[in-house]
């Protein structure tokens, strides 16, 4: 059995909206999103036997619009990706969820 090169995919995920003062993630209308599951999916359908998918994004139950990260994926595909899950950093657009302003 040969090797897989192993990728990992750190995607800068910036689309939202809030629920009960929370931010829920959109996947599905997020640019680098987008962007990532094209890249992985036009790589695989090329090179299957060849790479495997670590893909940071998200968990799933953060976001409004997906209740499986692998439902952004054609199931052909759900074998070569895994999923790398944590909280996200702090970053210039979840930075606001993170300070209590007092006026």
């Amino acid at each position: 059995m040969k090797n897989k090169t192993k990728v990992f995919y750190a995607v800068q995920v910036s689309n939202f909206t809030n629920r009960n003062e929370q931010p829920q993630w959109l996947l599905r209308n997020d640019a680098c999103t987008n962007i990532a599951v094209g890249i992985i999916s036009t790589i695989l359908s090329k090179y299957s036997d060849d790479f495997q998918f670590l893909v940071k994004l998200p968990f799933a139950a953060d976001c409004d619009d997906v209740n499986d990260l692998y439902e952004l994926f054609d199931s052909k595909y759900h074998e070569f990706i895994e999923f790398y899950r944590e909280e996200i950093p702090i970053s210039p657009v979840t930075s606001r969820y993170n300070f209590n302003c007092i006026s």
